[in-house]
């Protein structure tokens, strides 16, 4: 039975075609319109607004005298639309800044150019659950040339990967949905960076991808739900090389994708290309790397052993579950300062905090107003309402309403729930105050509790009470106050010379693999060395877990 179809118009003059009973949120993602969906389209975040017009642009609609604003999640489609799309609601794609290379490997094995691949280019991909980033390289030249990166588009069916393992095993119809994304994006962002160095995209003639273990099934089409259950295998571990039109990606009909290797189930690629990026595997000992993402996964050498695990650290690093929470984009909070109480005219104190914050830039020659916090504003929130005595170690807000020193930065929002407000509606975006809820603490206690429960399992594993020298990689790591995180307890009590940000250490690790074949090589030797310790089976765990979820 055919479905039956409708055009939804975009007050930016694009138009497109949606099944009847597709969602907005889904017919704008298959458009290539991707929103802003943190709770993977079950109306919860509220983030995915579109506003609904009057087909002829005057008449009320639903007896509203203005245009109502809808989740596209919840919005069915059930007959023509007439659409804007607010700037806050999209997720957009913006340039990052290229890699450093701190490999001191890296300008001895890889050649300053290479004549056989004059001309030829080619796209390393890290595929995150919550973002993709992609960096164009000359491969003659072995250089990188520029990067960008776009937010996951499976994000419609969940912002974790046991969501999309779920939706992946409920039929093939799915798996084949979730793959086309992706690959989709890759294609879009590939495709992006090639026009902004005036390269023709056929030029891109081999892909190298790393990601964790879902992602890689996902991106190759395998069905990922052995992951899901136990024993929590996956399908295969080794490195894949395919054709890339074979599985849609279409950038010259010569271009192979490959994918890196895999250790385990919840183990991906991605921590071996960041432990290749910083050499763990040369270092004399017990230094340990940590890749931040929704699912984060820690790596230590001990004296030439490699021990790896992962743990459920959820998507509240990245903005995700969090209410005004965004990725690291323009306009995000990526830092916070709470001052003493202002005074009024006559010295009296009016009950009102300072607040300082600090915004995420891309382009300088475009500044954006506040558009939301990202994951490390976060942290950078919560460790300064610590240290102020507005929430307890316990992470409960220190409030009282009957108290003659009531904070007025605490109000109850249009649900009557109680949030600390940031940043004024005037400052901001879509002109509404940026605010911090109880349940936005909560879901730092949770990821901060994860990664801080892998860092001392796998020390205690080894038989050390720290580790000698500690990487953060991710973009989480860059923007990272050291004194917030051991403020809240993220990581454990180190001096600062003992912590290193390295970036997209797993871009750069693909990188690497995709400019030299022996980084390739070096993959399958670290995936076949590190040993894994599942912290989910081992019997201290839920003790650890609940105690690191306190604020020390």
């Amino acid at each position: 039975m055919n479905t039956k179809k409708h055009t939804i118009a975009l007050s930016t003059g694009e138009r497109l075609t949606a099944d009847e009973g597709q969602t907005v949120l889904q017919a704008l993602t298959d458009f290539g319109i991707p929103l802003r969906s943190d709770c993977g389209g079950k109306g919860i975040c509220g983030k995915c607004l579109v506003q609904v017009n009057p087909p002829d642009g005057k008449e009320a609609v639903e007896g509203s005298e203005a245009p109502l604003l809808h989740k596209a999640c919840k919005l069915i489609v059930g007959k023509e639309l007439n659409l804007t799309i607010p700037e806050t609601s999209i997720a957009r794609a913006e340039v990052i800044s290229k890699p450093v290379f701190r490999s001191g490997a890296r300008n001895a094995s890889i050649p300053s150019k290479n004549s056989a691949l004059s001309g030829a280019y080619g796209l390393a991909v890290d595929l995150g659950t919550t973002t993709i980033a992609a960096y164009l390289c000359d491969l003659g030249r072995g250089e990188v040339l520029s990067s960008g990166a776009i937010k996951n588009p499976q994000f419609i069916y969940g912002a974790d990967v046991i969501s999309r393992i779920n939706a992946a095993s409920m039929n093939s119809t799915n798996l084949g949905k979730l793959q086309k994304l992706v690959i989709r994006a890759i294609h879009q962002v590939g495709v992006s960076l090639a026009e902004q160095q005036q390269v023709k995209p056929e030029k891109i003639q081999k892909v190298m991808v790393t990601g964790n273990s879902t992602m890689t099934h996902l991106l190759l089409g395998v069905d990922p739900s052995p992951i899901g259950k136990s024993p929590f295998k996956p399908a295969f571990t080794d490195g894949k090389t395919v054709k890339a039109e074979k599985i849609g990606l279409f950038f010259h009909k010569d271009t192979t994708l490959h994918t890196l290797p895999l250790i385990s189930g919840f183990l991906g690629s991605d921590i071996i290309s960041a432990a290749m990026a910083i050499e763990i595997d040369k270092h004399p000992g017990n230094v340990m790397v940590i890749d931040v993402g929704t699912n984060g996964e820690i790596m230590i050498n001990s004296h030439g052993v490699l021990y790896g695990t992962s743990c459920a650290t959820g998507p509240a690093f990245e903005g995700a579950a969090i209410g005004h929470g965004v990725l690291a984009i323009s306009g995000a909070i990526d830092s916070v300062s709470i001052g003493p109480k202002m005074n009024r005219g006559d010295g009296s104190e009016t009950g009102e905090y300072a607040i300082e914050y600090s915004l995420i830039q891309n382009d300088r020659k475009r500044p954006r107003k506040a558009a939301g916090i990202c994951g490390s504003g976060i942290v950078s929130a919560a460790a300064e309402l610590y240290r102020a005595g507005l929430i307890e170690s316990s992470g409960r807000f220190s409030y009282r309403s009957d108290s003659a020193e009531k904070v007025s930065n605490f109000h109850r929002n249009r649900d009557g729930v109680l949030e600390f407000s940031l940043v004024p509606g005037r400052e901001t975006q879509s002109g509404e105050d940026i605010t911090l809820t109880q349940k936005d603490i909560r879901a730092i206690q949770l990821a901060k509790g994860a990664i801080f429960t892998g860092i001392t399992s796998l020390c205690k594993k080894v038989g050390i009470t720290h580790p000698a020298h500690l990487y953060i990689a991710g973009a989480f790591g860059n923007y990272l106050d050291k004194d917030d995180a051991m403020t809240i307890g993220i990581l454990p009590k180190l001096k600062h010379n003992m912590i290193d940000a390295v970036g997209n250490a797993a871009g750069e690790g693909a990188i690497l693999a995709l400019l030299d074949q022996d980084f390739t090589e070096r993959a399958k030797e670290i995936a076949g060395r590190t040993r894994v310790l599942d912290l989910a089976s081992h019997p201290d765990f839920q003790k650890a877990f609940t105690q690191s979820l306190l604020f020390p």
